[in-house]
């Protein structure tokens, strides 16, 4: 009798542990249920890269490059070889943002993603860093002399010249760039040697002023798709030659005549 109840015993207390046993999984089974960022934190993903946009630049520019892919965290670190990218920007979990510092070699890179966990991706081939530090290019502006380049000095990427005919007084046109000099548009014809550095509002650098030969003074609000002939007094600019123009002072443009200087309050964007 005795060594049956001690059998008895010896069985639930398996049974009772093997209930807790089980209660102890379900248990966990239910945090995780309930805490599903915790699991994903655990389980996460190393980051893919499957494209970089665009996939090549000169050495001689800072190009700004779109980076897509997956498992992207905030904010990871970006690699070209051993070079490390700059302003990175998490746009989503599959698209990033990003700088190429001037100056690499060239070549052809692999682009590294490193998450802050640690986790990290690569595509090989994924960047071509061209030669354009000392080497002359030309993709315009073309027609004659450039008397004036200038430089947005918000957006530094952004560039106008001032075309000149050979051997003349007259202008071709104002050009503009917008890729750092890559390639020109026309934005304003019959403009030469009338452009200078003072028509870039350092207030307001969207808003550009030209003097058009015979014509008279020119405004675009818009870097330079739009323009519209500014109210001049009767007879100046019809007579004279303008010599220069200042718009740097707030709120006001300096508009010079062979024999005469005109100042306009104008309202700055």
């Amino acid at each position: 009798m005795k060594k049956l109840w001690f059998v008895n015993v010896g069985t639930l207390v398996i049974a009772m542990t093997a209930i807790v046993v089980l209660l102890g999984a379900i248990g966990r089974s239910a945090s995780a249920i309930a805490n599903p960022g915790r699991v994903a934190t655990l389980a996460a993903s190393a980051p893919a890269v499957t494209n970089v946009d665009p996939a090549s630049a000169p050495n001689d520019i800072d190009p700004s490059v779109v980076i897509t892919g997956t498992d992207f965290t905030a904010v990871p670190t970006i690699t070209l070889g051993s070079a490390t990218l700059v302003d990175v920007g998490w746009v989503a979990s599959t698209t990033l943002t990003a700088t190429v510092p001037w100056g690499l070699d060239a070549g052809v890179y692999t682009v590294t993603i490193t998450n802050p966990d640690g986790t990290s991706g690569s595509l090989s081939r994924a960047f071509t860093v061209t030669q354009g530090i000392g080497v002359w290019t030309s993709n315009g502006p073309y027609g004659g002399a450039v008397t004036t380049i200038l430089v947005n000095p918000v957006t530094t990427t952004a560039l106008y010249a001032a075309v000149q005919a050979p051997n003349s007084a007259s202008g071709i046109g104002l050009f503009r760039s917008l890729d750092g000099g890559l390639s020109w548009a026309m934005i304003f014809a019959d403009i030469g040697n009338q452009f200078h550095a003072a028509d870039l509002s350092t207030l307001a650098p969207t808003v550009i002023y030209a003097d058009k030969w015979g014509q008279g003074l020119y405004r675009s609000d818009d870097g330079g798709d739009n323009w519209a002939a500014l109210p001049m007094p009767a007879g100046y600019w019809r007579r004279y030659q303008p010599l220069c123009l200042s718009n740097r002072s707030a709120g006001r443009v300096r508009y010079c005549q062979l024999h005469s200087l005109l100042r306009r309050r104008i309202q700055v964007r």
